[in-house]
């Protein structure tokens, strides 16, 4: 048994005033401390949000890339684990579109570039491996959101052979909609 938690902590944007990342980085901070997960996935991260949550939380290890530009640039969706419980095997990442390898692609009818990164890992606890897969889906093309889930349900057919599989994100849909259904029916 592990803890495990997914968080939109929205990008710093300078124009939420009150409510913009510095004013929210030790609350958010606080949060994971509180509630010690074992894994989690966040989503809507920049760089220096990512450099100073790693900072602020040596306990754990992370992985991901900028969607814009497979390195630094744009929103990560990254991948957190406890060091003292797991032991990262294998990882990468996919754009969320018809060319998921191509670095920066739009899918389909999406606003935005969209990613998902991926990792497998040994539980030191079971010697056990698991595959993690956090993401962040389109919040306005319902085509991509359709195409993405599609996507999402291919690699976990081809990683749930091997290992059990744990998938977090902010997909942008409620439990009525078809994205959501599309998740959840195998």
């Amino acid at each position: 048994m592990f803890r495990i938690i997914s968080y939109n902590i929205r990008y710093n944007n300078p124009a939420d005033g009150t409510n913009a990342w510095p004013h929210r980085q030790e609350g958010v901070t606080a949060l994971l401390r509180h509630h010690q997960p074992d894994l989690f996935g966040l989503q809507e991260v920049l760089h220096a949000q990512l450099t100073a949550l790693a900072a602020a939380l040596p306990d754990y290890g992370w992985l991901g890339v900028g969607r814009d530009d497979g390195v630094q640039a744009g929103e990560y969706a990254p991948i957190f684990y406890r060091r003292d419980r797991f032991s990262l095997q294998e990882s990468g990442h996919f754009w969320l579109s018809a060319t998921p390898e191509q670095v920066g692609t739009f899918g389909w009818d999406a606003a935005c570039v969209r990613i998902a990164t991926w990792a497998i890992l040994l539980d030191e606890t079971t010697q056990q491996t698991l595959f993690h897969l956090n993401t962040h889906f389109d919040h306005r093309g319902m085509t991509a959101q359709l195409a993405s889930a599609a996507l999402l349900q291919r690699v976990l057919a081809q990683q749930a052979v091997a290992q059990p599989a744990i998938v977090t994100g902010d997909f942008n849909c409620t439990p009525e909609s078809a994205t959501y259904r599309a998740l959840t029916t195998p």
